[in-house]
């Protein structure tokens, strides 16, 4: 089961959900986004971050050992995108 589960698109407007079981915390739009925002500016992964630090940054920033399931997919404003899935 999802413990920690973020949506989100930016457009015009923020479009966003954010869920974290461990916190029980559960967000949508605006407080969404800020919370989320908080998460990349801490990380900052671009195009070019390996899947094993990408994976690592979330981890730590959220304080987790370790998972079962990982999936992360980013569009940047460029037009590339990173997917990440991997299960433990």
């Amino acid at each position: 089961k999802d413990v920690i589960d973020a949506d989100y698109d930016v457009n015009e407007t923020a479009d966003a959900d954010y869920e974290n079981k461990l916190k029980n915390i559960k967000l949508k739009d605006n407080e969404a986004m800020d919370q989320l925002n908080k998460l990349f500016m801490d990380i900052l992964i671009t195009k070019d971050t390996p899947q094993q630090e990408v994976i690592d940054k979330i981890l730590d920033w959220y304080q987790l050992d370790s998972y079962s399931k990982f999936k992360l997919e980013v569009d940047f404003d460029d037009g590339t995108k990173l997917n990440i899935e991997d299960i433990q």
